[in-house]
């Protein structure tokens, strides 16, 4: 019996890793964006925690729109 040929990478183990990789970024921007529209609708958002929770959504989000995945 034969073993069926794939294309390169189609299921190699590093094309599995780096989706879940994008899925727990994706998840972790999601946290941050729940955290801050909790923190936005309170009647005094603390400034603070706005802006670190925005800044570590950018940075989460820099190896998501990279067209290099390792450049990150």
């Amino acid at each position: 019996m034969m073993q069926p040929t794939y294309p390169a990478g189609l299921f190699s183990r590093t094309g599995i890793r780096y989706e879940v990789a994008l899925d727990v970024l994706g998840s972790l921007v999601a946290h941050y964006a729940e955290l801050l529209d909790i923190e936005r609708s309170r009647p005094a958002p603390d400034v603070s925690i706005v802006r670190q929770a925005e800044a570590i959504q950018r940075r989460l989000r820099r190896p998501q729109n990279s067209p290099d995945p390792l450049a990150g």
